[in-house]
């Protein structure tokens, strides 16, 4: 993909020596390019990226090792995400701007769950719900791996399909929130840990 955007930011004529056969160039333009969650990667794949990311050129062997390289109007803009997982090469952070995204606070997340899940009959399930997920998502916890808004989205559906009233509160539904917790945390530590943090939260 970035291959293509460096590319595409170029005239067809100029780049068309090195276009294979119904190649849609479809002209000039600049392009927005996402490399995501890059820390999943092999580990010699972002220092792989160095000249790419700093110059944004590429060489191909095959063809002499020809150059080719995005103009500067049309420089692609490249996006990379990583969940931190493991620590990235020095020299390949030194040519990217950081910036953290912070975890959305509750009203985002509200919003994030109506468009994505659709309206809830009541906000009593809807509060609840958030209100337990912000207690297993505190960094003292205990859990190893904290559930992330993916998790939340998947919880909600299957309260949904447990046939939880969307209108009463969790609280009073002890059996289907337990029920549905692996929706939530996903190991065996974790969802015992859940479960102590659940029972707490219901008294």
């Amino acid at each position: 993909a970035l291959g293509i955007a460096i590319l595409r930011s170029n005239e067809e004529a100029d780049v068309k020596q090195w276009l294979p056969d119904g190649f849609d160039h479809g002209g000039r333009r600049r392009s927005v390019v996402l490399i995501d969650e890059v820390d999943k990667a092999p580990r010699d794949f972002p220092n792989d990226l160095l000249n790419e990311v700093e110059g944004m050129y590429f060489k191909v062997p095959e063809l002499g090792n020809a150059k080719i390289s995005a103009t500067d109007d049309m420089r692609p803009i490249l996006i990379i995400t990583s969940n931190s997982e493991k620590h990235l090469p020095d020299a390949f952070l030194r040519r990217c701007i950081y910036y953290n995204i912070p975890f959305p606070e509750t009203q985002r997340l509200a919003d994030i769950i109506l468009t994505r899940i659709g309206s809830f009959d009541g906000d009593m399930l809807l509060k609840d719900s958030l209100d337990f997920f912000s207690k297993l998502r505190e960094p003292n916890s205990g859990l190893r791996k904290r559930p992330a808004t993916a998790e939340l989205l998947a919880w909600l559906v299957s309260l949904r399909e447990q046939g939880m009233d969307q209108s009463q509160s969790l609280k009073n539904n002890p059996d289907v929130a337990f029920a549905t917790l692996s929706a939530l945390v996903k190991s065996v530590d974790d969802q015992t840990i859940a479960r102590t943090v659940l029972a707490d939260w219901m008294k």
